[in-house]
């Protein structure tokens, strides 16, 4: 835009050049010629009535000749005031464009160096990434080896366990087997009860059941002998199983004994002096857990435990007690075990 304006205007400073050296040549041809030469009259009469003519031609010319020369001197005046506004408008961009070059260098630069600083912060956070990814790696490995290593414990705690079951699968094996094994020894012996013939004890072994009205006890060891309020018999010498215990009692006209209370327990468990074990009248032969008098069918009514009994290991659902030597308490045991054993007169408990 600036190279234009300047063109311009020189091409009309230039016009207005020709302009003004064309019209001081006429000027300097008519001042030669005289002022009627020019119009070709060279008599005196001629001259005299042309001259009042050419003075006003003349003047007209150069009247013509001032305003252009006014318009001239306006044009030089314009196009001065054109070029010190060209030189003001020059020296305007010139700054303008200087301080416009600085804004943008300032600018670059800041933006070079804040890209430099978000590369930098790039940089620093990809660096942070990358040393969390280094310890995410090593966590996860040590990770990993602990796993193999928890893996393997379980592994071995499975095999350990799994042969506990197995273990303890052959040992569920064998005591069902083994407890069949007592059920059909029980049921035989149940069946031998039945069919065998009546049990024979020497001729000092009848058993007496009359109490003398006027005695506590009786002083013969082969009969019943009243302990506290009731008739009991305490068998010291033949060991047999509780099913040929209780025949033997029922036999007797009583049972295998059961006791109402813990007085009637401490008074029997005095006469058994010793270590040896002892059938009485209570079993859980029916329902397990469920301790009835062989007396009554009904449950008995004192049941003074060992303890940690009972515990119904390898089906014993018969009940012993020890002597008074020996632990103080009752004790479920196998029905087939041979024992000394304590019968009553009575066929139940009194209560």
């Amino acid at each position: 835009m600036f190279k234009l304006n300047t063109c311009f205007w020189f091409a009309i400073a230039l016009i207005v050049w020709n302009a003004c050296a064309s019209q001081a040549k006429s000027l300097d041809d008519i001042r030669a010629e005289g002022p009627l030469g020019w119009m070709g009259i060279s008599n005196s009469r001629d001259q005299k009535s042309v001259k009042k003519i050419a003075i006003e031609e003349f003047k007209e010319k150069l009247g013509r000749l001032q305003a252009q020369q006014k318009d001239i001197q306006k044009i030089l005046a314009i196009q001065q005031d054109s070029l010190n506004y060209l030189k003001k408008e020059q020296n305007s961009l010139m700054e303008n464009g200087m301080k416009k070059i600085e804004d943008l260098t300032v600018s670059l630069l800041e933006r070079m160096e804040k890209q430099q600083k978000d590369s930098q912060t790039k940089m620093e956070a990809q660096e942070q990434e990358w040393d969390k990814l280094k310890i995410q790696q090593e966590v996860a490995k040590e990770m990993s080896e602990d796993i193999q290593e928890k893996q393997k414990k379980m592994e071995d705690r499975m095999e350990t366990f799994m042969n506990k079951m197995e273990g303890l699968h052959t040992s569920l094996v064998d005591r069902m087997e083994k407890h069949e094994k007592d059920r059909q020894t029980k049921t035989e012996a149940q069946v031998q009860l039945i069919s065998q013939p009546k049990i024979e004890f020497p001729d000092d072994y009848e058993i007496s059941k009359e109490v003398p009205e006027d005695s506590e006890e009786l002083s013969t060891p082969n009969r019943f002998e009243k302990i506290g309020s009731r008739l009991f018999y305490i068998e010291r010498t033949n060991k047999l199983n509780w099913f040929e215990a209780e025949s033997f009692c029922q036999e007797r006209g009583g049972h295998l004994a059961a006791f109402e209370n813990l007085a009637e327990y401490n008074a029997v468990r005095a006469k058994i002096p010793g270590f040896d074990l002892y059938w009485i009248g209570i079993n859980d032969q029916a329902e397990e857990g469920v301790f009835v008098s062989s007396a009554s069918g009904e449950p008995a009514p004192y049941l003074n435990w060992l303890r940690n009994q009972p515990d119904s290991a390898g089906d014993e659902d018969c009940v012993q007690m020890f002597g008074s030597t020996s632990f103080n308490g009752l004790n479920d045991n196998i029905c087939s075990k041979k024992m000394l054993f304590i019968c009553q007169a009575d066929e139940k408990i009194q209560y």
